[in-house]
């Protein structure tokens, strides 16, 4: 069994993690992450997802739809997603994509009420340049059922290593600290349709709506 420090460890660093891409300014980038929001935590959904995504606030930028796809619920299995969002002020759209996996870490018990897992993945944004993008963090959660509803709040949090090509790129490479927070809801028991929101803060500002059907 895990250790009880061990535990404490996980949420003091997400804690520290969270605070300190508040913290940090970041500048304007005309592109969209395609980690953001990145819709992965425990009890995440399988299935085809389809959503409504805003990239409407500095330093993004434009809205569009995005295509998701996991195997299993998470941390099982691994997540495609697509994006195509087009800029407020600009006329070319703009893509992402990008597959994301995880692994369980704990889950919960007498003496810890939330399962965390640790979330990483792999993708890459087109715009002005060519963003890739490799996240690296951690998500925790707990999914409650009662006899008609099931609701899975979560937060998440992760260091982003980015590398830009192109001749417009605004640097080499770079590290973004981004976290999310979210739920999923269903009102079914076989969760057929679930119905799934997030928002990203720190240096991925977005906002997500959707629905996964399994």
């Amino acid at each position: 069994m895990r250790s009880r420090g061990g535990l404490r460890a996980v949420v003091t660093l997400a804690a520290l993690f969270t605070f300190a891409q508040l913290a940090v300014p970041r500048p304007v980038l005309a592109q969209v992450p395609w980690e953001s929001p990145m819709l992965l935590a425990p009890a995440a959904p399988s299935g085809l997802g389809i959503f409504f995504v805003d990239f409407g606030l500095s330093p993004n930028d434009g809205i569009g739809g995005l295509v998701t796809w996991r195997s299993e619920d998470a941390p099982g299995g691994v997540g495609l997603r697509l994006a195509v969002t087009r800029g407020r002020d600009q006329d070319d759209p703009r893509a992402s994509g990008g597959l994301d996996f995880s692994v369980p870490m704990f889950s919960h018990s007498e003496r810890f009420p939330l399962d965390v897992i640790w979330i990483s993945g792999v993708g890459a944004a087109v715009g002005d340049f060519v963003q890739v993008a490799v996240p690296v963090g951690f998500a925790a959660g707990r999914a409650v059922e009662g006899p008609t509803i099931w609701f899975n709040p979560y937060l998440s949090t992760r260091v982003v290593f980015e590398a830009f090509i192109g001749d417009e790129r605004p640097d080499d490479f770079d590290l973004a600290l981004a976290a999310d927070v979210g739920f999923d809801i269903a009102f079914d028991r076989g969760r057929d349709l679930v119905l799934r929101f997030g928002a990203s803060l720190g240096d991925r500002h977005s906002f997500v709506a959707g629905f996964v059907v399994r």
